[in-house]
């Protein structure tokens, strides 16, 4: 049988996901200006580009003032890491040292080198390190909770408290939520009012158990808020990990990317080298 079922003219080629795609090539597709310097303390900041997503081959957005954290669960190898680069990357991009600072818990040091000083709040490696640094941080953030004197036009522009903007990023969580304790968990209060205080999570975890690590107090209170997930490559045998859906073998960067506002979109996510 020939390639044609019928008479007609063959029908467009598809357009499939490439299998990487750089952080340079998604700014080009988005047409994002580097000469636009990032904003200042009080500003918002422009969405950041995550990669492309496989319906309109379009840049892939996500905007901290409308999703302020996002989880993501992988196998080693499927590109964890090089989001958390390029997640890094695109801070520096659409905002100055003094309009967000990054508090990086890594344990492995695999983001080491890659967050310059002046963005730095703190690289924090041991669990001691964490609880502490991450209580101090948690009671600092309280400060910023809006008091009964806080008028409705300051609670609709957040004036009442000025400085920079919060990201905690966590790269392997399996390895930082033990039996020794979870030194996120100071955060977990301060989750729901994160547009209020300025706070941002973003984690990475093994894909490996992760059925299990859904009741983990952190992970439980980034579902209830319906914050994006995001599935790399892993085992589908680990069941539905992020609403009904669940992993599957994928190429690196290879994401199902799933929020409330979108459902499930598939998407490759940007790439970015380690820092040499």
């Amino acid at each position: 049988m020939g390639r044609r079922a019928g008479p007609g003219p063959a029908g467009p080629k598809l357009r499939l996901l490439p299998e990487r795609i750089t952080l340079a090539e998604v700014r080009t597709l988005a047409g994002a200006d580097p000469t636009v310097a990032p904003v200042r303390r009080g500003g918002r900041p422009a969405p950041l580009l995550l990669g492309i997503d496989e319906a309109a081959l379009a840049p892939l957005r996500l905007d901290l003032a409308h999703d302020p954290h996002l989880y993501l669960f992988g196998d080693t190898g499927s590109g964890k890491s090089a989001f958390l680069r390029a997640y890094a990357a695109e801070l520096r991009r659409v905002a100055a040292p003094d309009a967000v600072q990054i508090f990086a818990v890594d344990y492995r040091r695999a983001l080491l080198g890659e967050i310059p000083e002046e963005y730095l709040g703190g690289y924090l490696t041991t669990h001691d390190q964490a609880t502490a640094q991450l209580r101090d941080l948690a009671d600092y953030l309280r400060t910023r909770l809006p008091g009964p004197d806080v008028t409705p036009a300051q609670l609709r522009s957040r004036s009442w408290w000025s400085g920079a903007e919060v990201v905690v990023m966590v790269d392997d969580y399996d390895l930082v939520a033990t039996s020794a304790g979870n030194p996120l968990a100071a955060l977990v209060p301060l989750l729901a009012q994160a547009r209020d205080v300025g706070l941002h999570v973003v984690l990475t975890r093994r894909s490996g158990g992760a059925s299990r690590a859904l009741y983990d107090p952190v992970v439980q209170a980034l579902r209830d808020l319906a914050s994006p997930g995001i599935l790399l490559s892993g085992d589908p045998a680990e069941g539905q990990l992020i609403g009904a859906v669940k992993a599957r073998r994928a190429v690196p960067g290879r994401a199902q990317l799933v929020s409330r506002e979108h459902g499930t979109r598939v998407a490759q996510l940007a790439w970015t080298a380690p820092t040499a």
